[in-house]
């Protein structure tokens, strides 16, 4: 089932998100059935902080770009 309180819009991954460039791209941009998504708020935050936070950079998109999506007017 798709949680549609974590569904980022396409104009948003592009616009905020930065999709596709590099580590500009938010970390948090992950994608599940329903299309794009926000981990910020999600169960996926903690395991995407600790990738971060490890000191090996496994990820290439690093950034932090919002306050996350459930937090943002507009963004889904």
């Amino acid at each position: 089932m798709v949680d549609k309180d974590f569904l980022v819009a396409d104009e948003y991954a592009v616009k905020v998100c930065n999709i596709g460039k590099g580590a500009e791209t938010c970390r948090y941009l992950i994608v599940g059935a329903g299309g794009f998504e926000c981990g910020k708020d999600s169960e996926f935050k903690e395991a995407i902080d600790k990738k971060f936070e490890g000191g090996v950079r496994v990820m290439v998109a690093i950034g932090d770009n919002c306050a996350g999506i459930t937090n943002v007017t507009g963004a889904a």
